[in-house]
């Protein structure tokens, strides 16, 4: 008896220390996935489960999350230079824009070889003068000028040790090398209309002072030179040559007593592209400064005739207006059969050359056909488009004289010249 007490009072025990067994949790079931929603950027209320056309606008919609980012661009599959921020059509084939979402594209940038403050996410051409948009990771990094982090006073035109402390010179800042000063000479001092006259460029580095003498190449030549009559009656786009003291010199002759204004279109080595304007009076001039300004007047037909074609002059917009980018097309037809011209020869390395001055010659725009010359030529001479366009930007209202040269036959361009009027935004 005492032997089964016992035993039933060590099951009560271990009964009394035995564990909880958990409770299996119940699994929590898996949520409905929400269907993706399109929404049309224009028209908010236009929404679909798929990416079908807006009924209001026609545009394809596009994914709601790309939509409420802000990083939704549109772009042109053939035209890869047309990127906006808005759906629509290309301003050059008429294709729908298809979305590019930036969120998913490398961090990398892009950067005008001219104009180095023209940059972008994306490639495509510069807003200014349109030439490709180039890496920044494959931009060969130099500088005009190099300074000693410790003796600022130490100046170099090239990479070099400090003399005193025996550092590496730093490049510097690139806003120091903005402005290059540039010199005119005349020779004769006094020059004649009519008569031979010798123009001489010297320029100089902002931050050493000395001469520059090297210079990059940029269609084709390292030196334009425009030279215009202050009424803008007369252009001439001419090409100095480089002296051996490192200055551009030129011969020339100016047709006709009066005010001139030089325009000096280069890009020193490591620097920033320079348009420096100077200016200089014929001795035998009878008028004064005022009554020589242009007084330019909107062409009523935008068409001109010369060197054996026919060129038309369209605007994309339909108005120019100050503050916004804007497309020269030039619609070129053969003067005799009426045919379209395929058949230009490349000149500097373009198939034209822009030169746009406004009414008091304060804002000068030196900009190259969109579509560039192909560099394979395997195949035989490259042709042109019947039609060439020019994107350039007018930073104000008023009426503006556009020069534009094609080449076609012999060996000079014809000169094609415009006048436009450029509104004001209202």
């Amino acid at each position: 008896m005492k032997a089964l007490v016992l035993y039933c009072a060590l099951l009560q025990a271990a009964a009394g220390t035995a564990q909880p067994q958990p409770q299996p949790q119940p699994q929590p079931q898996p949520q409905a996935q929400a269907p993706a929603r399109y929404v049309c950027l224009l028209h908010t209320d236009s929404v679909a489960d798929r990416p079908i056309p807006c009924p209001v606008c026609g545009n394809d919609l596009i994914p709601e999350d790309l939509a409420r980012s802000g990083f939704a661009s549109f772009s042109c599959p053939e035209h890869r230079e047309i990127q906006q921020s808005l759906p629509g059509a290309c301003p050059k084939c008429g294709r729908r824009l298809v979305v590019e979402d930036l969120r998913t594209k490398p961090k990398i940038g892009y950067v005008c070889p001219m104009h180095p403050e023209v940059t972008s996410a994306f490639p495509g051409k510069c807003s200014r003068c349109s030439m490709e948009l180039v890496r920044e990771d494959q931009i060969e990094k130099k500088s005009a000028a190099y300074r000693c982090p410790m003796h600022p006073e130490v100046v170099s035109g090239k990479p070099d040790s400090c003399p005193k402390c025996g550092m590496a010179l730093a490049a510097v800042d690139p806003m120091e090398l903005i402005r290059f000063p540039t010199e005119l000479t005349v020779a004769p001092a006094a020059p004649r209309a009519r008569e031979r006259v010798e123009l001489r460029f010297t320029v100089r580095n902002p931050v050493t002072g000395a001469i520059v003498r090297d210079f990059d190449v940029v269609h084709d030549k390292r030196f334009h030179l425009f030279v215009v009559s202050q009424d803008l009656e007369f252009f001439d786009h001419v090409h100095p040559e480089q002296r051996a003291d490192g200055s551009w010199a030129l011969k020339t002759v100016l047709p006709r007593p009066g005010y001139y204004r030089m325009y000096a279109d280069f890009l020193p080595s490591g620097g920033t592209p320079q348009l420096v304007q100077k200016t200089l009076v014929t001795a035998d001039c009878r008028t004064d400064l005022s009554s020589s300004l242009a007084r330019l007047v909107p062409d009523t037909t935008p068409a001109k005739t010369a060197g054996g074609m026919n060129v038309r002059l369209q605007s994309d917009p339909a108005s120019f207006i100050a503050g916004r980018e804007a497309t020269l097309t030039y619609a070129l037809t053969d003067s005799r059969t009426g045919a379209p011209v395929t058949d230009l020869r490349p000149y500097l390395a373009a198939w034209g050359h822009t030169f746009v001055l406004n009414e008091d010659g304060s804002e000068s725009i030196h900009c190259h056909p969109t579509d560039e010359v192909p560099m394979d030529r395997a195949a035989g001479a490259p042709r042109n488009k019947p039609e060439i366009s020019f994107r350039t930007f007018f930073p104000k209202p008023g009426n503006y004289r556009v020069w534009t040269q094609f080449l076609r036959d012999g060996d000079e361009p014809t000169t094609y010249v415009f006048t436009i009027e450029v509104k004001r935004l209202r």
